[in-house]
């Protein structure tokens, strides 16, 4: 558990050498798509125009990029 703590340490701040993910929206106009019905209970939600995950751009302009950027937090520790 100590390993996770110490990523965390790092994470979800906008600062100079720190890890954050960014998503940018307007709360009023986001509309969860995804319904109760299999083959449409993925649909991604509209109206946020950008994110950006590990400085990379994976929403941009609402258009999803087929990029990989993100990166797990596993706890590999024993204790």
């Amino acid at each position: 558990m100590n390993h996770v703590k110490e990523v965390l340490k790092k994470r979800g701040r906008l600062q100079e050498g720190a890890v954050a993910d960014i998503t940018i929206f307007n709360p009023e106009s986001v509309t969860d798509n995804a319904i109760a019905k299999i083959g449409e209970n993925s649909l991604p939600s509209t109206g946020i125009p950008y994110v950006i995950v590990n400085e990379k751009v994976v929403v941009d302009d609402s258009k999803i990029q087929r990029i990989p950027a993100g990166v797990a937090i596993r706890n590999t520790s024993t204790d």
